[in-house]
């Protein structure tokens, strides 16, 4: 099983980085007001958050995510990707510009 492999998170890790992510998220926000702010994360239930099938499904994602983007030729003004983060991987994509994605 995928989820038998990696390291434990204690509640409290999986809390501290919620509050990591929406700092980010607002830093982001406010650097492109403008603008949009795309996040990207796994929701997996249990302890185990992380490991290299999780990472691998990650990435997957975010090849799609990448493709249908320049499929509607939207350019990327900054990007931030954490795929070992212990609490699962995320990546964070800013647009100068709101986006709609079909």
């Amino acid at each position: 099983m995928i989820l038998e492999h990696g390291e434990r998170q204690p509640l409290a890790a999986i809390l501290d980085n919620r509050e990591w992510r929406a700092h980010l998220q607002e830093t982001l926000m406010d650097g492109y007001p403008d603008g949009c702010v795309v996040a990207a994360k796994l929701n997996v239930p249990g302890a185990i958050k992380n490991n290299v099938s999780l990472q691998a499904i990650f990435r997957v994602g975010l090849i799609e995510l990448g493709r249908r983007m320049r499929g509607e030729c939207l350019c990327v003004a900054e990007c931030h990707y954490y795929v070992n983060r212990p609490t699962g991987p995320e990546a964070f994509a800013a647009f100068e510009k709101a986006i709609g994605l079909r």
